[in-house]
């Protein structure tokens, strides 16, 4: 399904001064996942907290990954570590603050605790630009970490689901986590430019799905749907359902 999105979506559009070049074209046939390439598996973010039964399934998907795959897997810690402060700022930056804010003037309690939060911080420009050379320093790392592996294998949520009714889990593995802070593996791959995909990789005991994320080096798609196809053959999910709950 990812592959037949791209297939429809990519090549440049003059309305997108991010967009690139299509020198792939047919992105929907999946290419098998090589064998012998390396790599690394990171069980956390920097030292962020995984739940034990999620940290379980995943490890089980990055053994796959040499079982099955004929990958030479590699634990290892991340190429950095948390740096949401910065995403934070960076997040505001990017927004358009002032347009959001005369929206809301009036009604800021219908908003999420999140965009409240967002709209009523006052940011300086100095935080900005700390951001720009955190997130610098981030592409740096993950540059130079790509150098010697060809795909990263993290926890996609280091914990199953919470209630819908929920802004945040509150506590994951025993430490408190901000609100927006319960996805660490995730935003590291769009502060760098980094493609990644979500796939299913198990089952808690109580039935609910956990998810391994793969990151691929920058402009490398392909191999991270090659990636994500030749682990879905290995373990295929289709078949199964998680409870519904009331």
């Amino acid at each position: 399904d990812a592959a037949l999105f791209l297939a429809a979506t990519v090549g440049p559009d003059r309305r997108d001064r991010w967009s690139l070049p299509d020198e792939v074209g047919d992105w929907a046939s999946v290419p098998p996942f090589p064998a012998g390439l390396r790599v690394a598996f990171c069980p956390t973010w920097g030292d962020e907290p995984v739940e034990p039964e999620v940290a379980a399934v995943v490890a089980a998907a990055a053994r796959c990954f040499a079982s099955d795959l004929g990958a030479e897997v590699i634990e290892t810690a991340s190429p950095f570590g948390d740096i949401q402060e910065a995403n934070r700022a960076i997040v505001a930056m990017e927004t358009d603050l002032t347009g959001l804010r005369r929206l809301a003037a009036g009604r800021e309690h219908e908003l999420s605790p999140g965009l409240r939060s967002l709209l009523a911080r006052a940011y300086t420009a100095e935080q900005f630009t700390d951001a720009i050379t955190v997130r610098k320093g981030a592409v740096n790392a993950m540059a130079r970490f790509m150098a010697g592996y060809d795909v990263i294998l993290t926890p996609t949520a280091p914990l199953p689901a919470f209630g819908i009714d929920r802004d945040g889990p509150g506590v994951i593995a025993g430490r408190t986590v901000a609100d927006d802070a319960w996805s660490p593996c995730l935003y590291p791959a769009n502060l760098t430019g980094q493609p990644a995909i979500s796939v299913p990789a198990g089952f808690t005991p109580a039935g609910l799905p956990v998810g391994l994320q793969i990151i691929g080096e920058r402009l490398v798609d392909r191999l991270v749907l090659a990636a994500a196809a030749a682990f879905e053959a290995a373990r295929p999910w289709a078949d199964s359902r998680p409870p519904v709950f009331a």
